[in-house]
């Protein structure tokens, strides 16, 4: 119980850090100023080059599974010495690196618990372009999958060793996930022990195009998608971040029902069946509510605090799926039939 009051105090504190963190970078967005663009405008990145990851292959263990984590939007449009106005990250760039690390402290201590962590820096899409709305995000998100499906490639075939893997990524992440899944052969998702799509929606056109996108039921199915995106109130739904959503998981409770369940002494989070959204009650919208980013997150949508609020119960869920996962491996059940594990 304390470590997990410990755990649960560090993960809060540094979210809030970040949340203040994005406050700043809208206020100061205008001023950034870099001499050096190109590392933004090269066709591909090469990710053999340490740099490019949050962490590397320097501490593996060899006995563990691994997480492969994919950062949410941590940028604005930033312009560079030449008065040019870039929409995606410049990865070489210390200050935008920082605020991505932010994320990756965050989504290390929750999912990376027990595993080796991979996190690739890359070129997300800015939140500008998400604030224009999906036509924009689709224009420009090409690059920013381009380099995650590349460190993704260099990460199977150099780092990996054949390890069984949890992907999770938020927002942004959450959306590069998704296609890493449509994308992924049979050898490779039968190493896939779980994807958490945290703050992201999937629809059901998606459900239907791909087999291997094999919803979570419960805490210990192996193999599926685990989806959550939090409100107060389905009218704070963000349509570009969550989309038609068509599935959900109760990360309290660790089940798809409608049932209420405590996520803390105060707050208590269920599943509405029409949006399949998760309704907190109890939780103040006011706490993480950024009038600026209004636009793309509405009053009462809890989208910056998904990790924060969830942290405890995503920490021992990885740990659940990564067990299950072993004991599937001891009994000979992993096999892949029509993309799904059995």
């Amino acid at each position: 119980m304390k470590e997990s009051i410990k755990t649960r105090i560090a993960i809060a504190t540094v979210a809030v850090a970040a949340v203040v963190a994005i406050a700043v970078i809208f206020h100061e967005r205008g001023r950034i100023n870099h001499n050096d663009a190109q590392a933004c405008c090269e066709d591909t990145l090469s990710y053999n080059n340490p740099q490019l990851w949050y962490a590397n292959a320097s501490g593996i263990d060899t006995t563990k599974a691994d997480v492969f984590y994919i950062l949410p939007t941590c940028i604005y449009d930033w312009t560079d010495s030449c008065g040019t106005v870039h929409h995606h990250a410049n990865v070489e760039d210390s200050t935008q690196r920082v605020r991505m690390d932010r994320s990756s402290v965050i989504a290390q201590q929750i999912f990376a618990d027990s595993a080796n962590f991979f996190s690739p820096y890359y070129r997300q899409i800015s939140l500008d372009s998400w604030i224009e709305g999906n036509d924009i995000v689709e224009e420009r998100f090409s690059l920013a999958m381009n380099d995650i499906r590349s460190a993704f490639r260099y990460y199977l075939d150099k780092l990996n060793n054949g390890r069984p893997f949890v992907l999770a990524g938020y927002s942004q992440g959450g959306k590069c996930v998704v296609e890493l899944i449509k994308e992924m052969d049979s050898t490779t998702y039968g190493r896939m022990v779980a994807a958490y799509v945290c703050g992201y929606g999937i629809s059901e056109d998606e459900l239907d195009e791909c087999p291997k996108i094999v919803p979570a039921q419960r805490a210990d199915d192996i193999g599926t998608t685990i989806v959550f995106n939090t409100v107060t109130d389905t009218s704070a739904i963000s349509r570009t971040i969550s989309g038609i959503n068509a599935v959900a998981i109760n990360p309290a409770s660790w089940s798809t029902d409608t049932l209420s369940c405590r996520v803390n002494d105060t707050v208590s989070v269920h599943i509405d069946s029409v949006s399949q959204v998760l309704i907190a009650d109890g939780f103040d919208p006011a706490s993480c509510y950024r009038e600026k980013l209004a636009v793309l997150i509405p009053f009462g949508n809890l989208h910056l605090m998904e990790l924060s609020l969830y942290g405890d119960f995503l920490k021992e869920n990885v740990k659940t799926r990564l067990r299950a996962y072993r004991a599937a491996q001891l009994d000979g059940k992993i096999t892949i039939f029509e993309g799904q594990m059995q």
